[in-house]
């Protein structure tokens, strides 16, 4: 029955990692469903393309953001638009065998993205760092840039531009000048800011690497937690101290290998202490417990408005002892040599299964409060022990 019950918590927590890993089709991510789509929807939405810089020239690599950047806040601050999470396409683009990073520029690249993603317009382009021969008989580099506004559903070019702007003081200047070039060209198929009465739901650009800290509690044991009289026939282990302490540091990493998918790593460490009966005293042994374990799990996030949930699956090795205390009882105990005996150490080390649920909300863009239910399965050679712990914390993404 108990192994049953183990068994039984971890399948209904695995299956829908399971699943979503039986799938061998291209992984096809779409726009965000969630019920703050229901202005977004109404909008045209649009993707803005990273500016490339094709000559790879490590001197301008910096203005790929630049640009970008520039033309997003021109676009933004005259049209009423959904521009799509940037992180969305990019691993949309990644897993779906696209020459990624390297053709991120291209018009083929933006009309197929566009369609796959069920997008309105893509605004895309590139620079390239010219040497050029100057009148005074000088070289310096040139930027040559291009830029295009395509039309998904339409399959063509709204329009399309190149600029050609000096390396120097005035570089910034022209690249806003770009920018309010782009939005002459899209100004044909985008509504003018407030003409729609919608606002647009913005994204929160954040990093796929999360760190957190966790604290919390051993809440149910299976068996229960050791009652009775101890002798040292008995092997006590982590789930036989009622309400140990726990604490631990999580890492996670969003959008592994698939869309959705997280790679959850913990480390930590559980303490308990108790007092156990004697069958031939009537006062009790001192004992406690030190459990510093680490785990691995996978799991698959599912997102709604600001809550996010994530069933886990995984396991673990756990390092743990149970230190008993004989000097609270009127007379020590004798080893089989006869010696007093004031104190004993049990091994309770193990490898363990375990599988949960973590439950999280965005506070700010970067900061998310926590909770966790997770089950933990321990393997021991004889027999097999569980235990349901429950945590709570706080953690940044970076």
């Amino acid at each position: 029955m108990k192994t049953l019950f183990a068994t039984t918590v971890l399948f209904l927590f695995a299956n829908p990692v399971l699943y979503a890993l039986r799938t061998t089709n291209p992984v096809i991510i779409k726009a965000p469903t969630t019920a703050e789509n229901t202005t977004r929807a109404e909008l045209k939405k649009v993707i803005i393309l990273d500016f490339k810089n094709i000559d790879q020239n490590k001197n301008y690599n910096y203005l790929e953001t630049s640009i970008t950047d520039a033309i997003r806040n021109e676009l933004k601050a005259k049209f009423d638009f959904q521009e799509l999470n940037p992180r969305v396409w990019r691993m949309a683009a990644q897993k779906n065998y696209y020459q990624w990073p390297n053709e991120n520029y291209t018009k083929g690249f933006a009309l197929h993205l566009g369609a796959l993603l069920q997008q309105d317009l893509v605004v895309g382009g590139y620079y390239q760092a010219v040497l050029t021969q100057k009148a005074a008989g000088e070289s310096a580099y040139v930027l040559q840039a291009h830029v295009f506004v395509m039309d998904v559903g339409k399959r063509k070019v709204v329009g399309e531009f190149q600029m050609a702007f000096d390396a120097d003081a005035t570089l910034f200047t022209r690249i806003e000048e770009m920018g309010t070039r782009v939005t002459g060209v899209a100004k044909a198929v985008l509504p003018n800011k407030g003409a729609t009465g919608l606002t647009p739901v913005e994204f929160d650009e954040v990093g796929a690497n999360e760190l957190g800290l966790l604290a919390g509690t051993g809440v149910l044991s299976i068996p229960a937690a050791f009652s009775g009289s101890y002798d040292s026939d008995k092997p006590l282990y982590v789930k036989d101290f009622a309400m140990p302490v726990s604490a631990a540091l999580f890492y996670a990493r969003h959008d592994f290998l698939w869309p959705q998918f997280m790679l959850h790593t913990m480390a930590g460490a559980n303490f308990g202490s108790g007092n156990f009966a004697v069958a031939t005293d009537t006062k009790k042994i001192q004992a406690s417990m030190l459990d510093i374990y680490a785990a691995a799990h996978i799991g698959y996030e599912f997102t709604f408005w600001r809550f996010n949930a994530v069933p886990l699956v995984g396991g673990g090795f756990s390092f743990a002892s149970v230190n008993l205390d004989y000097n609270t009882l009127s007379a020590l105990p004798l080893t089989p040599s006869g010696e007093k005996r004031s104190s004993a150490k049990i091994n309770a080390s193990a490898p363990f299964a375990e599988g949960g649920v973590k439950l999280a909300f965005k506070v700010t863009k970067n900061i998310y409060l926590h909770a966790y239910a997770l089950y933990r399965q321990s393997f021991y050679m004889s027999t097999s022990v569980g235990e349901l712990f429950t945590l709570g914390g706080l953690s940044m993404r970076f």
